[in-house]
Formats: C-alpha cells, sequence, structure tokens
C-alpha cells in the first residue's frame, strides 16, 4: 500500500507517523537502526472500533457529568435552604407572631435561636430591636394617655363641684308671689373662680 510505505518512511524521518488506510488507522513509530536495518513497529486501529470507544466514552463522560451536576444543584439547593431559607422563614413567622399577639419576648427569644451569621441574622436583630421600640412607644403613649385622662378628670370633677356649690332651686321663694328670682353662671373655662347665693 503506498499510503503505508509513505507513513514508514515518514515515521523513520519524525520518529512517529499516523495514516489513514481505508477503514483502518495506522501508527508507526521509529525504534531503532540495526545492521543497516531500520525497525518500526506498527499498530492498525479500526475506525469503526475507534468510533465506537469514543461514542461509548462520551455518552458515559456526559451521563457522569449530569449525576455530578444534579448532585451538586441538589447539594447547593439544601445549603441554600438551610443558610438562606429556612432563617428567612423563621424571621417571617415571627414577624406574624408579632403582629398577632405583640408579643415581644417570645420574638426575640425565638430570634435568638438563629444560627445564621450573615444578613438574615442581621434582619433578625433589627427586628427585635424594632419590636422593643414598639414595645417601649406604645407604652409611653399609654402613659401619656392616662395622664391626659387624669388632667381631663379633674377640671371635669371640679367643674362638678363648683356647679353643685351654686344655688340651683327655683323659684327660691316659692311663697313669695310678689317677686321672683333666678341666677345662672357660665364659666369661661371648666371651671370658674365667681360664686352667687341669694338670701331674704
Amino acid at each position: 500500500n503506498p499510503s503505508q510505505k509513505e507513513a514508514m518512511f515518514m515515521a523513520k524521518q519524525e520518529t512517529r507517523h499516523l495514516v489513514q488506510a481505508g477503514e483502518y488507522v495506522d501508527y508507526y513509530t521509529y525504534l531503532c537502526s540495526l545492521d543497516d536495518l531500520e525497525i518500526l513497529v506498527g499498530m492498525t486501529y479500526s475506525l469503526d472500533s475507534l468510533q465506537s470507544d469514543i461514542q461509548n466514552q462520551s455518552l458515559s463522560g456526559t451521563y457522569y457529568a449530569l449525576i455530578h451536576q444534579l448532585v451538586l444543584s441538589l447539594f447547593i439547593l439544601v445549603v441554600i435552604y438551610l443558610l438562606v431559607l429556612s432563617p428567612l422563614r423563621t424571621v417571617q413567622k415571627n414577624i406574624h407572631l408579632y403582629q398577632e399577639n405583640k408579643d415581644s419576648k417570645s420574638v426575640a427569644e425565638n430570634l435568638a435561636k438563629l444560627r445564621s451569621h450573615n444578613e438574615i441574622k442581621r434582619l433578625a436583630e433589627d427586628f427585635t430591636d424594632l419590636t422593643r421600640d414598639i414595645d417601649s412607644y406604645v407604652e409611653e403613649i399609654e402613659s401619656i394617655t392616662a395622664e391626659k385622662e387624669r388632667i381631663g378628670a379633674e377640671p371635669e370633677l371640679a367643674s362638678r363641684i363648683h356647679k353643685e356649690s351654686l344655688p340651683n332651686v327655683f323659684p327660691p321663694f316659692p311663697e313669695r308671689k310678689e317677686f321672683d328670682i333666678y341666677a345662672t353662671m357660665d364659666p369661661a373655662k371648666e371651671v370658674g373662680g365667681d360664686f352667687y347665693d341669694y338670701l331674704m
């Protein structure tokens, strides 16, 4: 075969050479010279066998790559769930718990159990601080409201005492037909400093 002879000649020149011969591939490599003879080693590969091997290795490599990617994806999903989704769900549940019960102590205890050391942990700490601030503001508003109610009740009580200290039976002298008398007083605010009385 001329291509094989050419390949052998090229192998002597380049130490090794590869040539296609029909449905086969011949590989020649130069070993040495012995008594003016060049010794070559040749190997013949079937193209069909090589293609079949390549195809099988490609399918096997693709199969193992897919399994590797699937396992890696599941591992990443588990890590994302444990490090992100589960702590976020805990924060969300405690937000709803605070909305329903306004119990900042139990919310603080629940959020303190988070083991995250990232933005979610800081979010939980910020929400805990927010619930404490809201409780403080609510207590302050309740105290101010109670004080306002107390301050509002004192003038009302004073106004009632003031009105009850004034004569309020009319006519004051029903047996006297020659005159009649009536009096009223309207203070500018809840309580006035003026009093009146009438005597016979």
